[in-house]
């Protein structure tokens, strides 16, 4: 029986013994140090800039290029995990990522810069998709809340010490002291091959290249057409033309989806409603979420007049609230299901968007910081269960492609928020009065621009609300998880 089977008396789940702690540690360690990669370097693209005199344009597709590759690989490494194995994939990538991060510290121009960074980028993406796929294999569904809650805390914490580190690290030693940390992950690799069970494939078929790259250049073109959305605007060449690219290769690729049994998307996951429902759920929570992350440093700089020094302060509550209640969204999902924090998550982010339309955007920096709090408590809440929702909705063989496409979402959902959202707050520079009646006062343009998410994030919640079903853990019939490896003299895990 699949993880996904829904009928019949729940297995009885094993004691959570040290290997299967030390399993969680060890992705943990491998998914903060990739936040961490990503989240500190942001800070020291200015310093970048200068040491190879290049514009702020150019400079930006050190990200541009990255997230756009990071988002087309996940995928990639999920179809790769469901047919030939999870470890193997996940140290290769773990060996990619390590190798890109020191051929961009060694790098000499900004052009060897931009390729270390895209080849950094290939090798990264597999820690998201197959290290959460690795949870779904190895811890039981009644347990697996709590352990992807302990992901998110990991992942909440990455993106609040991030910029931290980043500065320091720039202040006192160089920009290129950076990539010494995601290198470092090499050493991991030995550990993770000693430990790990091998994970083998479940699905069936071969890999469909040419589907494959339908999806790539499909998710370009609407990454490459969202990015310069913000700067370009709508009629802009290098706004529609990429669009026009994703609208007909996405044409073709759901004629080969619908032509294929074994195409690059397999059918059957599509055709999976609940699947399609969170995909959509995820648009709309990550567009809040981390579009308001991403817009929240401008409306303090712009509005309430904060130093660059002390942004990240009035940021950083809402980065403890999101590593805190990280294991709290995965207990109660092991408890009550996974709808139950999802709706809770959405709907603070729901009224953090009101909120910060309403009085937010005009009020002072630490009314900004208090109510920033909600996008935080929202997504240590709801981004655990959303996750974990993945496994409890598809089958083992197709996890490691359902997870590598709801990180995909994520990354697009945060992408169009924040390029939406921008957008919005250039058009609307110098009004003084919001589409929301409530506000008043400076910062009209970013009152309508939280007003825009608070749409996404209402639809998504209806979706969780009304139409998601997600089983609960003790509703299923699973495979038991494989047994892990035990380091070299030590005694088997307790078993009940």
């Amino acid at each position: 029986m699949t993880a996904s089977a829904q009928s019949g008396p729940s297995a009885q789940p094993r004691a959570t013994g040290p290997s299967e702690l030390l399993i969680i540690a060890l992705v943990s360690a491998c998914t903060f140090t990739s936040v961490l990669s990503t989240t500190m370097f942001n800070v020291v693209l200015p310093e970048i800039g200068r040491d190879f005199a290049v514009t702020p344009a150019t400079l930006g597709w050190l990200f541009t290029a990255y997230s756009l590759v990071f988002a087309v690989a996940t995928t990639f490494y999920g179809r790769l995990g469901d047919l030939y194995g999870i470890r193997r994939f996940l140290t290769i990538g773990i060996g990619i990522f390590s190798l890109g991060s020191a051929l961009a510290a060694l790098a000499l121009s900004f052009e060897l810069l931009l390729a270390a960074r895209i080849f950094q980028a290939t090798g990264a993406a597999a820690i998201p998709a197959l290290g959460t796929a690795t949870i779904f294999r190895m811890v039981p569904a009644q347990r697996r809340g709590m352990a992807m809650g302990y992901m998110s805390a990991v992942i909440g914490t990455g993106a609040g010490l991030g910029p931290v580190i980043g500065g320091l690290l720039a202040e006192f030693l160089s920009w290129r002291a950076l990539f010494l940390v995601p290198g470092a992950l090499f050493l991991m690799i030995p550990v993770l091959l000693k430990l790990l069970p091998t994970m083998e494939g479940k699905a069936t078929g071969k890999l469909d290249v040419y589907g494959g790259a339908l999806v790539a250049l499909s998710l370009g073109g609407l990454l490459i057409a969202v990015t310069n959305l913000e700067r370009a605007g709508p009629g802009s060449p290098i706004v529609f033309g990429p669009f026009i690219v994703f609208v007909l290769v996405m044409l073709v690729l759901v004629q080969r989806i619908r032509s294929r049994e074994d195409s690059f998307i397999p059918r059957s996951l599509l055709a999976n409603r609940n699947f399609v429902l969170l995909g959509v759920t995820a648009v709309g929570m990550t567009a809040t979420a981390m579009g308001s992350m991403v817009t929240l440093p401008l409306l303090l700089d712009e509005v309430q007049g904060v130093r660059v020094g002390q942004i990240g302060l009035v940021m950083l509550p809402s980065a403890i609230a999101s590593a805190v209640l990280g294991p709290v969204g995965g207990r109660l999902a092991d408890r009550f299901g996974s709808v139950v924090p999802l709706r809770m998550g959405l709907a603070s982010l729901v009224a953090g968007a009101f909120i910060m339309s309403s009085f937010g955007t005009s009020g002072s920096a630490v009314m900004v910081a208090i109510i920033a709090i909600f996008f935080g408590t929202g997504m240590g809440l709801a981004g655990a269960p959303l996750l974990n929702s993945v496994s409890l909705i598809l089958p083992q063989s197709q996890s490691g492609m359902g997870i590598g496409l709801i990180h995909m979402v994520f990354l697009m959902g945060g992408s169009f928020g924040v390029a939406v959202k921008t957008a919005i707050i250039d058009a609307r520079l110098g009004e003084t009065d919001g589409f929301n009646p409530l506000h008043s006062g400076a910062g009209a343009g970013f009152s309508d621009a939280f007003m825009v998410v608070l749409m996404a994030s209402g639809v998504a919640l209806f979706i969780a609300s009304r139409l998601l079903h997600v089983p609960k853990p003790g509703d299923l019939v699973e495979e038991q998880p494989p047994a892990p490896k035990q380091p070299s003299g030590s005694p088997a895990s307790p078993r009940t």
